[in-house]
């Protein structure tokens, strides 16, 4: 970095004052999601400041940890050792290096952050459910799939994905786009004797439009309005709405494959529908919901969401309630952005975060109720403006570029 955190913040600060006077939160929270609204002209020149300026206004907070300086953070470059004491100052070389841009003299570079000499203690261990990587990785691959087409879907013939994750002969059922939204998934018996239900994430500009849809509407909706088990529930209406276009589909084939143990997986916008669709699964249509994989999934309710997501996970004696993986940097997870009082909003249940791009070391980060881990070690503990990147595309180093994606996931 070519100036200091205090030039940095004061410069922020002020732009951010400014812009809070001069738009409204729903601009702002657009430029938070790195979409440049026609309303705003700001230059590109100012447009990472802006940025910056926006999530320093609504999202900083300071943390301070034992055995470091008031001012400093407690951060964790390696799961379960002690932490480093990190200072203000952010640092432009390579890891562990002498020199460090931007910070004091006496301080060593670690990891992007300015590190003094004080050491603070390792996170105390929380008894949990284990982690299972391979197991993440085999649900990353069934998350691939379903940005496949039809064809390729039903024959199970994507190429190396479906060699990757296994499905049972001619029980693969297609679900077919939403006319409104445009998300699409499928339904599939599985080894083992569970069925999978996989969603896909945002490919076109219909899942854009409900990308952004990010009022909280009351949720659930029709018949299952003020149900019991989602008191005062609200919901991202994007993901909502995508989801009712496909939970008649859904079901039938679930039914129609005598499915009753199931797991739910989706990337992105697909991980959102999946959330829904776990929850109403559970709560209202009965089924067991044995695990839910989501990978770069977004908020998508308010802490009543939450919640009753996590309370109905509980009374099928599921732990965790979903898998919520996170890869290094990804700004996804971290929107939309909850501004308590205007738009609050939570993630339900634990974070496994992978904290470096290679995806080598991962993390695991427990959550009390909707308040969200806000621990320097885990992804809220990153400025939110280092994640402008493409970390959302990759994850346990596969790709979700469907540019990328084999010839036979794109038969038609």
């Amino acid at each position: 970095m070519e100036q200091t955190h205090h030039c940095w913040h004061h410069r922020s600060r002020n732009f951010a004052q400014n812009l809070h006077q001069s738009y409204s939160i729903q601009e702002l929270l657009f430029i938070t999601g790195r979409i440049a609204l026609p309303a705003l002209s700001i230059s590109n020149s100012n447009m990472r400041l802006a940025t910056n300026a926006v999530l320093l206004l609504f999202l900083a907070a300071p943390r301070v940890c034992s055995a470091c300086a008031a001012w400093e953070d407690c951060y964790y470059p390696v799961a379960g050792a002690a932490g480093r004491c990190a200072g203000t100052g952010s640092c432009s070389t390579t890891p562990n290096g002498r020199t460090a841009v931007g910070c004091a003299a006496w301080e060593s570079c670690w990891y992007g952050r300015c590190c003094g000499s004080g050491k603070c203690p390792a996170p105390t261990p929380t008894p949990g459910p284990k982690y299972n990587e391979s197991e993440a990785l085999q649900f990353v691959y069934y998350s691939q799939a379903a940005f496949c087409t039809e064809k390729a879907i039903t024959s199970w013939s994507c190429g190396s994905m479906c060699e990757s994750a296994p499905t049972v002969a001619g029980a693969v059922r297609y679900i077919p786009e939403g006319k409104e939204n445009g998300v699409q998934g499928y339904v599939a018996q599985i080894p083992g004797g569970s069925c999978l239900v996989a969603f896909r994430g945002s490919l076109n500009a219909k899942n854009w439009y409900a990308d952004f849809a990010f009022e909280l509407k009351p949720w659930p909706t029709g018949d299952r309005a003020n149900a019991s088990w989602c008191q005062g529930c609200y919901a991202h209406r994007g993901f909502a709405a995508a989801y009712e276009e496909l939970r008649p589909a859904m079901r039938s084939y679930l039914q129609e494959l005598n499915c009753s143990r199931l797991v739910v997986t989706g990337h992105s916008l697909g991980a959102a529908v999946a959330t829904i669709a776990s929850f109403d699964l559970r709560a209202a249509l009965g089924f067991h919901v044995a695990a839910v994989w989501t990978f770069g999934k977004p908020r998508i309710g308010n802490p009543d969401f939450a919640s009753s997501y996590m309370a109905a996970a509980q009374q099928q004696g599921v732990d965790p309630p979903l898998w919520r993986v996170v890869h290094y940097h990804d700004p996804v997870p971290r929107a939309p952005p909850n501004i308590p009082g205007v738009y609050t909003v939570a993630h339900s249940a634990l974070e496994v975060y992978y904290n470096n791009k290679e995806s080598s070391n991962y993390l695991v980060c427990p959550q009390v109720g909707a308040t969200e881990n806000q621990s320097a070690y885990c992804t809220n503990g990153w400025p939110l403006y280092l994640c402008v990147d493409d970390n959302h595309l990759t994850y346990l180093n596969q790709t979700f570029a469907f540019k990328n994606f084999p010839a036979e996931c794109k038969t038609s």
